[in-house]
C-alpha cells in the first residue's frame, strides 16, 4: 500500500469526512496531508508508525510499504516490497493462530447447568464481538492491500 492508501483507510476506519479532518486528527498541517494524498511526498518513518498505530496495523508492514514507495532504485524497491509481503503473510499467520486460540467455553465443573449455560453464552457473545471487530479490520486491510497492489503493480 502507499501513503495515500493509508490515509484513505484511516478516513474509513475513523469515519473522518475529509483530508482536513485526517490532518487535524493526526496533528498534521493540511498542506502536509495534501502533499501525502496527492502523492507528492510520502510518510516519514515516524508518521508511518503513527498511522500504523492508529489503524492497529503491523508497524513493520507499514514501514516496509513506505520505504518501498520512497525507494527509487528498482532493486531496493523490489526488496522492500518483498519485505512488506513477508511481514503481511506473517501477520496473517499470527492473526489465524490468535483467532483459533479464542476460548469457546469456560464453564466451571461443579456448578449447575443454568450457571454454565449463562457463562458460556456470555463468553460466546464477548468472543463473537471481538471476532467481528478483528474480521472487520482484517477485511478492510486486505481489501486496501489488494487494491493498492493491483493499482500500483508492486
Amino acid at each position: 500500500m502507499k501513503t495515500k492508501d493509508y490515509i484513505e483507510l484511516l478516513k474509513k476506519e475513523k469515519s473522518l469526512p475529509s483530508n482536513y479532518a485526517v490532518a487535524k486528527y493526526m496533528g498534521l498541517s493540511s498542506s502536509t496531508l495534501t502533499n501525502y494524498s496527492r502523492g507528492y511526498t510520502c510518510f516519514s518513518d515516524d508518521i508511518a508508525v503513527r498511522f500504523a498505530t492508529e489503524l492497529d496495523l503491523n508497524v513493520g508492514v507499514v514501514l516496509a510499504d513506505i520505504h518501498a514507495e520512497r525507494e527509487t532504485d528498482p532493486v531496493l524497491h523490489k526488496a522492500w516490497v518483498q519485505i512488506a509481503r513477508s511481514l503481511s503473510q506473517a501477520s496473517a499467520a499470527v492473526f489465524m493462530v490468535a483467532l483459533l486460540s479464542i476460548p469457546t467455553h469456560n464453564a466451571v465443573a461443579g456448578t449447575n447447568i443454568a450457571e454454565n449455560a449463562k457463562t458460556l453464552h456470555s463468553i460466546h457473545d464477548t468472543n463473537l464481538q471481538k471476532l467481528k471487530k478483528i474480521l472487520k479490520k482484517a477485511v478492510n486491510w486486505l481489501a486496501f492491500s489488494f487494491f493498492a497492489q493491483s493499482k500500483y503493480h508492486y
